[in-house]
Order: C-alpha cells, then sequence, then structure tokens
C-alpha cells in the first residue's frame, strides 16, 4: 500500500504520470532514485506536495488506505496547479523579449543587473 500511496501522489502532480512512466520520460535508469535527478526547484514541489498530504491525512482524520491515495492525488494535483497558475502569472507579468534584446541589455548593464529588471 505504501508504494500505491506514494504513487498517487506523483500521479496527480505529474497529470496521470507515476513513478515508473516518469522516470521513463526522463530516461533514468530502472535502478536509479528518481528524486535523485530532480532540481532544486523539482525537488522542492515535490517535498511540499509530500508535506501537504501529510498535513490533510491529520487533519481530515484519514487512516484508511484508499481515502488516503485519493487524498495524497488530490493534493498532487493542487501542487501542479498552483505551479501552473504561477507560470501564467509569471508569463503576463514578464512578456517575451527577442533574444538579441536580453544580451544587449547583459552587456551595457552586466549579467547581474540584466535579470533584475
Amino acid at each position: 500500500m505504501f508504494g500505491v500511496f506514494h504513487d498517487a501522489g506523483y500521479r496527480g502532480m505529474y497529470g496521470g504520470l507515476g513513478r515508473d512512466a516518469i522516470k521513463r520520460r526522463k530516461k533514468i535508469p530502472e535502478k536509479e532514485n528518481l528524486t535523485d535527478r530532480m532540481d532544486s526547484t523539482e525537488l522542492a514541489a515535490n517535498q511540499f506536495r509530500m508535506t501537504q498530504a501529510r498535513e490533510k491525512l491529520a487533519r481530515d482524520g484519514i487512516k484508511t488506505g484508499e481515502r488516503a491515495i485519493r487524498a495524497h492525488e488530490q493534493v498532487g494535483k493542487e501542487v501542479r496547479e498552483a505551479i501552473r497558475a504561477d507560470r501564467r502569472h509569471a508569463a503576463r507579468e514578464h512578456p517575451a523579449r527577442r533574444a538579441h534584446q536580453g544580451r544587449r541589455e547583459a552587456s551595457e548593464t552586466g549579467p547581474a543587473q540584466a535579470g533584475a529588471r
């Protein structure tokens, strides 16, 4: 039941893909741990999903396996949607620039200043 529970969180967060499907998509060898190949942002999102699932189980008094599995998948979906909403917001706040425009700004103001705008 433990593996099914964790896989439900992945399925919610990764649009229906479980751990094995995610590893195949990312071309991660079977014997490698998925989390060892996540960047810090993805790892943090997964940690957040797990802590929020734990909180939901405690808050809602969920103790049975099937309810816990459904709750973890739902939390994964909510985290996924929060990430997508943030990306949509960022795209509206920071419109795309032409590739050469960013390089010119970086050379004129220095790399630290170009990204700060």
